[in-house]
């Protein structure tokens, strides 16, 4: 197996991620990668990430190989959870107050912040569609980070979320309540919850003629 053949074994085996630790300890050199940069057989992802060009396929994995500093969240996170089926353009991602990301991950993500003491409430880790597990708030949280950021994401889609996760199976509101009550934004969510049932049960009846 020659080296570009063991670093495309290394990215499949990674869900298209290649760590320069992982490829020196298979016998290819930082200047070898440096070279093949160069040559646009492979591009830099992050410190010490590189992907093979025409293979990058997973970039929530590959995002989440750059820092262990954020969680997917938000629309991604909706996405993720397979409540919403758009794919946002910019992944969503959320870090602690005083945490500045790296370049890379500010230029190719939309970053929010929130204090340390709630930055790991309902953390918890997905699969992706490639089979990868990454960082994502849970369902109740994002609704929650919806709510509280519904001047900058929009009221719509913050309605839209809420709808989706009303009608989904894997709920647990007096989690959500729970987690509102700690975010002080309950008579918000309050408020985007009635207009998504009301807005429901609309559908409903305009769907059944009654």
């Amino acid at each position: 197996m020659n080296r570009m053949e063991t670093l495309v074994d290394i990215s499949t085996k990674n869900g298209g991620v290649i760590e320069t630790k992982i490829a020196v300890q298979h016998g290819i050199s930082r200047a070898t990668l440096s070279m093949y940069c160069k040559q646009n057989k492979i591009k830099r992802i992050g410190y010490g990430l590189y992907a093979l060009q025409e293979k990058e396929k997973d970039r929530y994995h590959a995002l989440s190989k750059c820092s262990e500093k954020f969680v997917f969240s938000h629309d991604t996170a909706l996405f993720l959870h397979g409540i919403s089926a758009e794919e946002p353009i910019r992944p969503s991602i959320t870090v602690k107050s005083g945490y500045t990301p790296s370049v890379m991950l500010s230029s190719s993500c939309s970053v929010y912040y929130i204090k340390r003491d709630l930055a790991d409430l309902g953390k918890t880790k997905v699969k992706t569609s490639y089979g990868n597990e990454v960082p994502v708030y849970d369902l109740e949280r994002t609704i929650c980070d919806m709510v509280r950021s519904h001047k900058r994401v929009g009221e719509e889609k913050v309605l839209k979320a809420i709808k989706g996760y009303i009608s989904g199976t894997d709920k647990d509101v007096k989690r959500l309540f729970d987690y509102a009550e700690q975010f002080h934004i309950s008579l918000s969510l309050y408020k985007f919850w009635k207009q998504a049932k009301m807005d429901i049960i609309g559908t409903v009846e305009e769907e059944t003629g009654e």
